[in-house]
C-alpha cells in the first residue's frame, strides 16, 4: 500500500515523497529517536487512520501528536488516509481534518460513509 501511495502523489505533485516505515528501522537502532528525528524533518505528514492507529497511545501522542502540535505552530501539512473503516470522531484534531479522497476512494470506502462517520 505504502508504493502505491508513494507512486500516487509522487506522480501527481511531482515531490519527491519518502515514507518512514517500521521495517525501515535497522536492527538494533533505536527507534524512537529514529521516529522523532523523521518527523521533526518532515515538511507533511501521512496519517494512515485506523483502530490500530487510534488504539496505540503511543501513536496518538508521540508521532501524530507531534505532527499536530507542529501544525498549530508553522502550519505543517496534516494528510489523513483512512486505511480501515473505524470511529475516529472522538479524536478532535482527526475529525476536524479533511480526509484524502482519492486514496480513499481508490480503496473502496465511500465518502458519504466517512461523512455518516464524521457526522
Amino acid at each position: 500500500m505504502i508504493e502505491g501511495l508513494q507512486d500516487h502523489l509522487s506522480v501527481k505533485t511531482g515531490a519527491k515523497i519518502e515514507f518512514l516505515r517500521d521495517k525501515d528501522i535497522g536492527m538494533g537502532a533505536d527507534w524512537k529517536a529514529t521516529i522523532g528525528e523523521n518527523i521533526r524533518k518532515a515538511d507533511a505528514a501521512i496519517i494512515l487512520v485506523s483502530a490500530a492507529h487510534l488504539s496505540s497511545p503511543f501513536i496518538r501522542k508521540e508521532e501524530s501528536g507531534e505532527f499536530f502540535k507542529r501544525a498549530t505552530a508553522d502550519g505543517s501539512l496534516i494528510l489523513p488516509v483512512l486505511v480501515r473503516n473505524c470511529d475516529f470522531r472522538a479524536f478532535e484534531e482527526l475529525s476536524g481534518l479533511q480526509f484524502f479522497p482519492l486514496i480513499i476512494m481508490n480503496m473502496g470506502i465511500s465518502l458519504s460513509a466517512i461523512a455518516s462517520a464524521a457526522g
